[in-house]
């Protein structure tokens, strides 16, 4: 009912602050939350050290104004929900497995991370030479975490998260601060989408940021993996339209009303109803060609998941649309209309540009190739949740410990995140945090889908769906991919989850007006929600503190935003001190000494980081082996090495699962077991068990089976060396020469060769025969066995490779079949033809065998292309002048 005063609420829940000096805290709050967000992006996304700690302090900063609004009402008044509670668990979670706990408790609640410590950690740890005093036992009390350094991280960015979604949803929340936010966060996302286009259109190297600055990656604006960017815009899209889809009241008035007709007919005559307005008005002109710069960036980004998720998310908003909307207003009907033209014209500018490029990356998302990297890692990633289906290996810890189970692929790739939020969250944090993550992603978009039922045909309303829209697109994205992990898109996504909510659920949302007597309500024509007894429920259901109670409250999370901006300093002040070592060597290389003291240095500031240890190893023992060559036989390079094997040990212990700590001690162990003149350990287990360790947290490392192979050989466990260099060729062919060697040296024979040693691999087989017995024509009888076994092998193959079609060839020409040689040649070069290796042994092939009509024009492809400079061109005339005198000769030039 028109003038209704506002239920009598408890001082603090009206949105609006009363008092002027919390009116100016609002003020600062708000313009410092688009600052970090909206400023922050353009600095790398936040996605460096530095750059985090700077979002990080900002959000601490953020934190600390909403503690200080609540001081000055000694009150701490919050609001729980699905997204809250989610991220509040997590958080949770996280800390619980930074507690040392029993070893035995560990067992039963991740076994996989028991297992781990007593697998790769000895019962003792090594005494090494100088260390006095009895060896350290391995520790009873452990944690759930494989690397606690990386899950005390994570815990410190879902705080982030958490600090932002909660100002956010519990104060700054107003129906005119939503509209301010949509406004930042339209205006930035087109700035954006400028930015971008300049960069890809005039940046020569798709690598290079800003112009100057190589990434090594895909960079698509000042995102430096260009699969991110659709993350961080989408919301910003979703927030324009939602801006777009409000009309003035009284536009409204003046404007014919909606059409009768249903369908897409009706959208089309109540768009240009709509547009004829709008054009009159700079407001609507500014933010459609705003969306379709947008737009049209989001296919240029050249992300496939992207585009994908997009497009889901726009069918399933507009199902949302059409479902919960009671009439289908004109306004409504036009905004939809508006969205669809802009689509079709953004695509449709596109073909004037650089739209090849676009298409033929598109193109791949119906032929497999868009899954191809991400499938095999998710089946392997799977096989880590029954070590540890309850609380997984610790948050952040999925680098750790997913090359354990890496099936293919290769093995010097890191793989930071799963690619896929859900299988993350199991292997992390076992099915309690994927209970987590699906309850916080479902309760962001139901808040925003929920509140537009409530609100449709209100401008928040419209908000509401573009909100709903931006986190849809984001959660779908999530699955096969991992920008939610870049800190300017998360802060971004919980600032819309917290404004939708505030707006979907609070009924002291609605704006309130000052009289002589205080603040009244509005009018049920001004206000945003109907005053219900649901609403009162929900407000009497909040979570208030006053008083004392309030204080201490308010004082640890205070203390707790200083010890999360602490933390990103900490990791920040590192990655400097990392930087530094870096550039010294750079500058001069025999800057040992300094370089060690910038790795200790910095394993001072983060004392659990196995990082820190591993490179002050390494700095370690790159200065043995440049003191005497790596003789060890200077005290000075024997202390370098006893210095980088404690650092060593103490790598191993923060995390037993990094395989590098493993392989540097087992490789020192080596040493004094060959006796080479100085022992480095006084007790350690054998270089056997540490480079069993090395294979089994690496097992498709071609060079740890290697090293696994020239232990077992040195000690003359030849059996066991052959099977482990054996392996390492399945792998790669990278140790063939100096296998091959080795095995001769003990008078391996062929037959051993190819039965004990060799793979079943024709390219390793022709290799193994080019390096064995090089001569063809003088040692064919030698080579026969090895390309009779190739040839057998091939006849299984009903896709080979390229490299496989080239032993083809070769296996024919050695069998007298030219044909088949020939043919064999063909598919090789048309399967890869851009491969100019191939196409000159291929034209070598054809004038060996006299075929000059033939090779010329391989030659000639090969000297278009300036491959071989001077040498292929004299090979072109050569071909020609004997073609030529072939002809005469043959009597067909009369």
């Amino acid at each position: 009912m028109a003038g209704e005063p506002i239920p009598s609420y408890p001082s603090g829940e009206i949105a609006d602050d009363r008092l002027p000096a919390t009116r100016i805290l609002r003020a600062a709050a708000e313009a410092l939350l688009f600052f970090t967000i909206f400023g922050g992006v353009w600095a790398f996304a936040g996605d460096l050290p530095e750059w985090e700690f700077v979002l990080a302090l900002g959000v601490a900063l953020l934190t600390g104004i909403w503690v200080a609004r609540c001081v000055l009402y000694r009150r701490l008044s919050l609001r729980p929900d699905f997204v809250s509670a989610g991220l509040s668990g997590i958080i949770l979670i996280s800390a619980l497995q930074l507690v040392p706990l029993p070893q035995f408790l560990v067992s039963i609640l991740a076994p996989s991370i028991a297992d781990a410590n007593k697998e790769y950690r000895p019962e003792a740890d090594e005494v090494i030479q100088g260390e006095k005093g009895p060896a350290v036992a391995r520790p009873t009390f452990i944690t759930l975490s494989i690397d606690p350094s990386l899950t005390r991280k994570f815990l410190s960015e879902v705080l982030a998260v958490l600090f932002v979604y909660t100002v956010c949803r519990n104060w700054l929340s107003s129906r005119g601060a939503f509209r301010r936010f949509a406004w930042v966060a339209t205006v930035s996302g087109f700035f954006l989408s400028l930015f971008a286009f300049a960069q890809y259109f005039t940046s020569a190297n798709t690598s290079v940021m800003y112009w100057d600055i190589d990434t090594g990656g895909a960079v698509f604006g000042p995102f430096i993996c260009r699969n991110h960017y659709p993350f961080f815009l989408t919301p910003c899209i979703g927030m324009g339209c939602g801006l777009l889809f409000t009309v003035d009241k009284s536009a409204v008035q003046t404007t014919s009303s909606s059409s009768s007709d249903s369908g897409f007919k009706g959208v089309w005559l109540d768009f240009t109803s709509w547009f004829s307005q709008a054009s009159q008005s700079p407001r609507q002109i500014g933010l459609l060609g705003m969306l379709g710069v947008m737009i049209l960036s989001i296919p240029f980004s050249l992300s496939r998941g992207g585009l994908l998720s997009i497009l889901l998310a726009s069918l399933i908003t507009a199902v949302v649309w059409w479902k919960c909307s009671e009439k289908k207003a004109r306004a409504d009907r036009a905004g939809v209309g508006a969205v669809i033209g802009l689509v079709l014209a953004a695509f449709g500018f596109a073909m004037f540009l650089s739209w090849n490029q676009v298409e033929k990356r598109v193109s791949t998302l119906g032929d497999g190739s868009a899954l191809e990297s991400r499938i095999p890692l998710w089946v392997d990633s799977l096989k880590l949740i029954p070590g540890s289906p309850l609380f997984g290996s610790g948050s952040g810890t999925f680098i750790r410990v997913e090359p354990m189970v890496r099936s293919s692929g290769n093995s010097v790739l890191r793989n930071d995140n799963a690619h896929n939020e859900l299988i993350e969250a199991l292997v992390e944090g076992g099915v309690l945090r994927l209970i987590l993550t699906v309850l916080l992603t479902y309760g962001a978009i139901m808040a925003a889908v929920r509140g537009y039922r409530r609100l449709q045909g209100r401008s928040t309303g419209h908000l509401l769906l573009g909100a709903a829209f931006g986190l849809t697109t984001v959660a779908l994205h999530s699955i096969g991919d991992f920008g939610i992990h870049v800190p300017a898109v998360a802060l971004l996504v919980a600032a819309v989850a917290g404004y939708a909510a505030a707006a979907a659920d609070d009924p002291d949302y609605a704006p309130t007006k000052r009289t002589k007597h205080g603040l009244s309500g509005a009018t049920h024509s001004e206000t945003d929600l109907p005053r219900t007894g649901e609403h009162r429920t929900r407000i009497r259901a909040a979570v208030v503190l006053t008083g004392p109670p309030a204080l201490a409250g308010l004082t640890v999370v205070a203390l707790i935003a200083v010890l999360m901006a602490w933390e990103f300093r900490s990791w920040d002040r590192a990655e400097r001190i990392r930087s530094g070592a870096v550039i010294a060597a750079k500058e001069d290389s025999n800057a040992y000494d300094l370089r060690i003291r910038y790795q200790e240095a910095r394993a001072e500031v983060v004392p659990d980081d196995p990082n820190a240890f591993i490179d002050l190893a390494q700095a370690n023992f790159d200065a043995a082996l440049a003191v005497d060559n790596g003789r060890f036989e200077s005290n000075e390079a024997i202390k370098y090495v006893c210095d980088g094997l404690k650092a060593t040990r103490t790598a191993r212990d923060l995390c037993p699962v990094i395989p590098q700590p493993h392989f540097h001690l087992g490789l020192y162990k080596q040493l004094d077991e060959r006796e080479h003149g100085h022992k480095f350990f006084v007790s350690a287990d054998s270089a056997e068990v540490y480079f069993d360790r090395v294979t089994k947290l690496i097992p498709i490392d071609p060079e740890a089976w290697y090293a696994a192979g020239v232990e077992a050989y040195d000690r003359g466990a030849l059996e066991s060396a052959w099977k482990k260099w054996k392996r390492s060729l399945e792998l790669s062919d990278r140790q063939l020469a100096p296998i091959l060697e080795a095995a001769r040296k003990k008078g391996i024979t062929d037959k051993q060769l190819l039965d004990e040693l060799l793979p079943s691999d024709a390219v390793i087989l022709m290799k193994t025969a080019d390096q064995l017995y090089p001569n063809p024509d003088t040692e064919k009888a030698s080579r026969d066995p090895f390309l009779q076994r190739a040839a057998e092998i091939l006849k299984t193959k009903s896709s080979p490779s390229v490299a496989e079609l080239e032993v083809l060839a070769r296996v024919c020409e050695n069998n007298n079949d030219r044909e088949g040689a020939r043919a064999a040649w063909y598919r090789a070069v048309n399967a890869d033809p851009n491969n100019l290796g191939l196409r000159d042994r291929f034209a070598t092939w054809l004038e060996g065998d006299e075929l000059f009509d033939e090779a010329i024009p391989q030659l000639e492809f090969l000297k278009a292309k300036s491959y071989g400079g001077d040498n292929v061109r004299d090979r072109v005339l050569a071909a020609k002048h004997s073609r030529d005198l072939i002809q005469v000769l043959s009597g067909r030039v009369r």
